[in-house]
C-alpha cells in the first residue's frame, strides 16, 4: 500500500512539474539573446514570405531610427510551427492564425500582431 502512495505522489509531481512554468520556459528560452529589453517573435506555419519579412524589417528599421534610437530592436526571430520546435508555441501562446507576432519587453508579452503595422502603432504610441 505505501508504494501505491509514493508511486501516486511522484507521478502527480511529475504531472505537474511537466507542465507548470512551460510558457515562461518558452518565453526564457525565445528571449535568449535579447538586446535592449525588446524581442519580436514571428510564428508562422509555413515558410516566410520574402514580402512579408522585407516589409516587417521595413517597419522595424523605421522604429529603430524614428522611435527606438537609442536603444533599438536587434532581436527577431521566425519560427515555423509546422516543424518540430522545443515548445508546443501554438499552445503555449495560443496561435490561432499566422503569421503571429509576439512582442517582448524584457520576459513579458506586451504586444501579440498580426502584421507589422501594428507594430508600428505600438512603438509609436508609448
Amino acid at each position: 500500500m505505501k508504494k501505491w502512495i509514493v508511486l501516486v505522489v511522484a507521478l502527480m509531481l511529475l504531472v505537474s512539474g511537466c507542465g507548470q512554468n512551460n510558457k515562461e520556459k518558452a518565453i526564457d528560452y525565445l528571449v535568449t539573446g535579447q538586446t535592449n529589453d525588446i524581442s519580436i517573435i514571428v510564428f508562422s506555419n509555413q515558410d516566410s514570405d520574402r514580402e512579408f519579412v522585407e516589409d516587417l524589417l521595413k517597419k522595424i528599421q523605421h522604429i529603430n531610427t524614428n522611435v527606438r534610437a537609442d536603444k533599438p530592436i536587434q532581436h527577431i526571430n521566425f519560427y515555423d510551427v509546422s516543424g518540430e520546435q522545443k515548445f508546443d508555441y501554438a499552445k503555449t501562446f495560443d496561435l490561432d492564425t499566422y503569421p503571429a507576432i509576439l512582442v517582448f519587453e524584457k520576459n513579458e508579452i506586451v504586444l501579440k500582431a498580426k502584421t507589422s503595422d501594428e507594430i508600428v502603432q505600438y512603438f509609436e504610441g508609448k
